[in-house]
C-alpha cells in the first residue's frame, strides 16, 4: 500500500504546477492586452457581469476577435469609436481602407449618423480626427505613417 503522505505530497506538487502554468498564462494574457491596448488606444472597461467558468473544451481554439471587431463600449461617443474602429481597420489590412468599407463595419455594430449624408458625415469625422487621412481614390490611411508601396496599395479586395 502507497504511503498516503507520499501520495499527498505528490497530489500537492501536481496542483502547485498546474496553478504555476495557468498563472503564466494570465500573465502573457495580461501583457498582450496592455500591448493591444495601448497599440490600437483602447479603453478596458469592468465587465458588469462575472463570465461563467467553462470546463476546458476539446475542440480546437476559435480565432480571437480584433480590436475593431470586439462590441464598443456604450459609454464611448459615435465619434471617438467610429475614429478607433476604423483605425483598427487600417492598422489591420495593412493599408488604406475605403470608406464604404468602414462605413459598412460601422452599420454591422449599430454605429450610424443621424443626417441627411451619413457617409459625408463620417468622411468629415474622419478628416477632422487629424490622426487619418484621405487618399483620393483609394482610402482612409494613419496619417502618421508612411503608406505602403504601390502595389500593396491597390491589392484585390482593397
Amino acid at each position: 500500500m502507497a504511503d498516503p503522505r507520499k501520495v499527498l505530497a505528490e497530489r500537492k506538487a501536481q496542483i502547485l504546477e498546474q496553478a504555476q502554468r495557468q498563472a503564466a498564462e494570465i500573465d502573457k494574457d495580461l501583457e498582450q492586452l496592455e500591448r493591444l491596448t495601448a497599440k490600437y488606444n483602447l479603453q478596458v472597461v469592468e465587465a458588469t457581469t462575472s463570465p461563467a467558468v467553462a470546463a476546458p473544451a476539446a475542440t480546437a481554439p476559435q480565432r480571437q476577435a480584433l480590436p475593431w471587431e470586439r462590441p464598443i463600449d456604450p459609454s464611448v461617443s459615435i465619434t471617438k469609436a467610429s475614429i478607433s474602429i476604423a483605425e483598427g481597420m487600417i492598422q489591420s489590412a495593412g493599408r488604406p481602407v475605403p470608406l464604404g468599407t468602414i462605413f459598412n463595419e460601422l452599420d454591422k455594430k449599430g454605429i450610424t449618423f443621424k443626417s441627411k449624408e451619413p457617409r459625408s458625415t463620417l468622411s468629415a469625422v474622419l478628416g477632422q480626427s487629424g490622426r487619418l487621412v484621405s487618399i483620393k481614390g483609394v482610402g482612409w490611411w494613419i496619417k502618421d505613417k508612411p503608406l505602403p508601396a504601390e502595389r500593396d496599395i491597390f491589392k484585390e479586395g482593397a
